[in-house]
């Protein structure tokens, strides 16, 4: 399946919200919240997670806004790049 937000507007994703409406509790795994539910990802599909309902939870506004915030975090701290030297020095430590 694509990624990106065309998929959340297609039939798959409102099929599984609508199976999820009926089959989970509607209130946020969180903070136990019962308003602006957001449907999310356990496991995100960038990582690999399904469009099942055993990998998706209601949450609340902020707490699914945290919870992105915190794996866009993860995310960055995976890929950063090492620093380069110091001005100056070579690759290798060497003055050039």
């Amino acid at each position: 399946m694509p990624y990106g937000d065309t998929w959340y507007q297609g039939y798959e994703w409102k099929k599984l919200r609508r199976e999820a409406q009926r089959e989970l509790d509607l209130r946020c795994q969180h903070c136990g919240a019962t308003e602006r539910l957001e449907l999310d990802h356990i496991v995100n599909r960038a990582r690999g997670g399904s469009d099942t309902l055993d990998n998706v939870q209601w949450l609340c506004h902020e707490c699914h806004r945290v919870k992105s915030s915190r794996e866009a975090t993860a995310r960055r701290g995976r890929f950063r790049r090492a620093t380069p030297p110091p001005l100056g020095l070579g690759r290798d430590g060497d003055r050039s």
